[in-house]
């Protein structure tokens, strides 16, 4: 009973490392985030996707390798479609040989893939088409490397080359850089984050140069409950004196979720999706404005049948739409 009472001591770092040496290693690999998704999560919080207007979303699995979806949106300022399709060697699991590609009906071609060279080594690759220029064409490509407790990537691409490295410092707080190097600035721009992530409470910082708009970002999460996540998040630039906090909210029912978010400008977001047997979903998304006098308010609704999409979570370009 006395042991029962103790109160659980955080892990230092020597027993971090005592651990790994006693085979802890693979759980340690699986969770250290990668740079581009390190505050993923309280993202899909403080940055919700709305829909304005309507739209339609149809996926499914043709075969246990072969996936085929697109959407429809309809809106009076902008409407059109796109396309979908992957093709995977392990469909259940994250890690998986795949290639993907998406085709936008204004002529924006996007693919990516990745392949698995080793238990400890990937490639991958994502080609972005803006239109039928090929001279507006982007690449990237990035070999990433898993250690017993760090992984370290190395991309280059279309005016960029960098060198990425996250650290486990111990079992819950993970850290790391990016270092990028521009040919036609001739400079080196260098980024940095780091995350702590426990079983209720989770708190990130990212400072990402390259980014103009929101080179900073401090973000805290907590879940009082496996269906409640309330977040925060202060982004912006300093330097611009442009800066924002945005305090949001996840509520997860049996059938639905709902997203919710505001920010100190006075921008209301909100986005409701009710799910039928997982297959059916229908979502009702809402954004106003209260800083504004005309115009403030946008309404949409989107449909979707069948699961969507399942790829593993990477991205090269940071505003990647696939």
């Amino acid at each position: 009973d006395k042991a029962m009472e103790e109160p659980v001591k955080p892990q230092s770092v020597d027993d971090f490392r005592n651990s790994l040496e006693k085979g802890g290693n693979q759980n340690i690999q699986g969770k250290i985030p990668s740079f581009n998704t390190l505050n993923a999560a309280l993202k899909s919080i403080t940055t919700i996707e709305t829909v304005k207007g309507f739209k339609i979303d149809l996926s499914g699995q043709v075969s246990d390798k072969f996936q085929l979806g697109g959407n429809w949106q309809y809106s009076t300022a902008e409407s059109g479609f796109t396309l979908n399709t992957a093709i995977l060697t392990n469909a259940a699991s994250q890690d998986s040989n795949f290639i993907a590609a998406t085709y936008h009906d204004n002529g924006k071609l996007e693919s990516r893939g990745m392949a698995l060279l080793s238990d400890s080594l990937s490639a991958s690759v994502e080609l972005m088409f803006q239109g039928p220029d090929t001279r507006r064409a982007y690449y990237a490509m990035e070999v990433s490397k898993r250690f017993a407790h760090s992984t370290a990537s190395v991309k280059f691409g279309t005016g960029q080359y960098s060198f990425t490295y996250m650290q486990a410092l111990t079992n819950n707080i993970f850290g790391g850089f990016e270092c990028s190097y521009m040919p036609t600035m001739g400079d080196y721009f260098w980024s940095y984050g780091i995350k702590y992530g426990g079983e209720k409470h989770t708190l990130s910082f990212l400072y990402t140069p390259l980014n103009s708009i929101e080179p900073v970002s401090l973000g805290y999460t907590f879940s009082p409950d496996k269906r409640v996540t309330l977040a925060t998040e202060f982004r912006g630039s300093l330097s611009k004196g442009m800066t924002d906090t945005i305090v949001g909210w996840r509520m997860q029912f049996m059938q639905g979720i709902l997203v919710s978010n505001i920010s100190r400008s006075l921008k209301l977001t909100t986005s409701l999706t009710h799910f039928i047997d997982n297959i059916v979903g229908f979502s009702i998304h809402g954004k106003v404005d209260f800083a504004k006098k005309k115009d403030c308010a946008n309404f949409g609704f989107s449909l979707s049948f069948g699961a969507s999409l399942q790829l593993p979570n990477f991205y090269l370009f940071p505003q990647s739409s696939l």
